[in-house]
């Protein structure tokens, strides 16, 4: 498959749930990165030399006493160096710098999370034509720099108390900045880190996903050669590019079925087999196990211990199909946004489990596993996929037994979910802002509110709609609904004799996740 030579730049991922889209915003840019932990970093650093280091966000605070740290020799490389956050905060911390918590943190308006004004004063290439002027950006962050070290500038601050956003030695190469400039909210960010790459460390392209199909198309044609395969349809965009990369490639030596496991949407199982035969799947075996995945999440009320119950029944069902079907291999559609939340992925914290992280004697293999959302959906239009496919609103693997809040999922719980996200979608199509939102959980909260039915008391639940928008699931915004449309779809939803309120969530990711489980 020829020789592919080694990424010019490193992330050394701090434990940021963000470390992943440095590298998928370097990659737009047409540049391949290598992320590893402080540990992992060190070990390539032996054999390689990058031309260029991100240090990422982190979860931690620099003076703690357990605090994840780069590798020190990093400054003694004369390689420059980009410090986001966390990344920031280290580089002014062990180079003389000062960090402390930022002022009154009791007080969390006086934290950074979200979107945040910042102002730049340099005439440094990076910075060249976007200083003094305000921009929006993305920040994450408790701790700050209160004075930098010797030989670096500020060069950013904040507007209201003047907190310290970015600073640079450029003499050596090293930049750094308080905010995100990964995350899509940050407008300027990726031509900031454009620059860097290409400006400072002089890196050229080596990324291009125009050769992506063809070249996991001949990686499964050399990995499998002669052996069977398996894969659990969902007829989501995700599973679909999957199933077309990989169907031309093994044809009947590729065995498809998909799982009815009593949470799905309305419609969704029909929906599920059109989307299969579009790829070319006329035969999609369909097993209802509804039964099974009842028993194993509705015995408790945790989101953990739920996907865990989910993950009890999955697994063993992949083995049996696969046995069954003489398979060796597993494929499945995990991308990277699950592989950072499952906490799979460089050193990112454990947000919540994934389904397809089960341990199977199957081999898994994993095609999309290094691409954000937004990138698959374009190989799916590559793959010649309708936009009904491709533009899918995202659903969990558990599906609604997610959706159910606060109380023991049932048949009759997951039915009043199932009808308020049909209502709600019905809704958002009526009105055209359906295709502005990229998901939507519409969940029950399980602790019941006095209401009034005619003239009599009533003690029911409330309907939760998340709506956001996002490119790659790992940053979001909150979409707000136009107030016409938050009223009628309420009055619809409370028409229901177990509804009797409806609430509207506009939370950002973070601090929030865009699912409530």
């Amino acid at each position: 498959m020829g020789e592919i030579k080694n990424p010019e730049i490193l992330i050394i991922d701090l434990s940021s749930q963000l470390a992943a889209v440095i590298e998928r915003t370097i990659r737009e840019t047409g540049h391949r990165s290598a992320i590893f932990g402080p540990k992992g970093a060190k070990k390539w650093l032996e054999k390689n030399k990058p031309k260029g280091i991100f240090l990422s966000g982190g979860q931690q605070s620099v003076y703690d006493e357990d605090a994840l740290m780069p590798p020190d020799e990093i400054l003694e490389m004369g390689i420059p160096i980009f410090g986001i956050c966390y990344g920031m905060q280290w580089m002014a911390y062990k180079m003389g710098g000062r960090v402390v918590p930022n002022i009154g943190t009791k007080d969390i308006s006086n934290k950074n999370y979200g979107e945040t004004s910042v102002y730049f004063e340099s005439s440094d290439r990076i910075f060249k034509d976007i200083s003094h002027k305000e921009h929006k950006v993305w920040a994450s962050h408790g701790d700050s720099v209160q004075s930098v070290p010797s030989g670096f500038r500020e060069i950013g601050w904040t507007n209201k108390g003047r907190t310290i956003m970015a600073m640079h030695d450029s003499g050596r190469g090293y930049y750094a900045v308080q905010f995100h400039p990964e995350a899509p909210e940050t407008a300027i960010g990726k031509e900031i880190l454009r620059r860097f790459v290409e400006d400072v460390c002089g890196c050229e392209k080596d990324w291009s996903a125009e050769n992506f199909i063809g070249q996991k198309r001949d990686e499964i044609a050399y990995v499998m050669k002669g052996k069977k395969a398996v894969l659990a349809y969902s007829g989501g965009v995700d599973s679909s590019v999957t199933l077309g990369i990989a169907h031309p490639v093994l044809g009947e030596r590729l065995g498809t079925f998909c799982i009815d496991t009593g949470a799905l949407r309305e419609g969704e199982l029909h929906e599920i087999v059109s989307n299969a035969r579009e790829i070319g799947i006329s035969n999609l075996r369909v097993l209802f196990r509804s039964r099974e995945f009842f028993s194993a999440v509705g015995n408790s009320i945790d989101a953990e211990e739920k996907r865990k119950g989910f993950q009890s029944i999955y697994g063993p069902l992949l083995d049996h199909e696969g046995k069954a079907f003489g398979a060796k291999f597993v494929f499945q559609g995990t991308n990277k946004a699950d592989r950072v939340e499952s906490g799979k992925a460089g050193r990112s914290g454990h947000i919540k489990s994934h389904h397809n992280e089960v341990e199977i004697e199957l081999i898994k293999y994993n095609p999309l596993q290094d691409l954000f959302k937004y990138e698959i959906r374009a190989l799916a239009y590559k793959l010649g996929l309708s936009e009904e496919i491709a533009e899918r609103m995202p659903f969990p693997g558990p599906g609604i037994f997610l959706r159910v809040n606060g109380i023991l999922v049932t048949p009759d719980k997951v039915e009043i979910v199932r009808w308020a996200d049909k209502m709600t979608m019905q809704m958002f199509k009526k009105h055209n802002i359906y295709k502005e939102i990229s998901q939507c959980p519409v969940s029950l909260n399980g602790v019941p509110t006095v209401g009034v039915s005619g003239d009599g008391r009533v003690y029911k639940y409330s309907i939760v709609i998340h709506p956001v928008q996002t490119i790659d699931f790992m940053t979001s915004r909150g979409f707000q609904v136009p107030a016409h449309i938050r009223r009628e779809v309420t009055r619809e939803l409370t028409k229901h004799h177990e509804i009797v309120r409806v609430y509207w969530d506009e939370g950002d990711k973070p601090k929030a996740s865009t699912e409530p489980e």
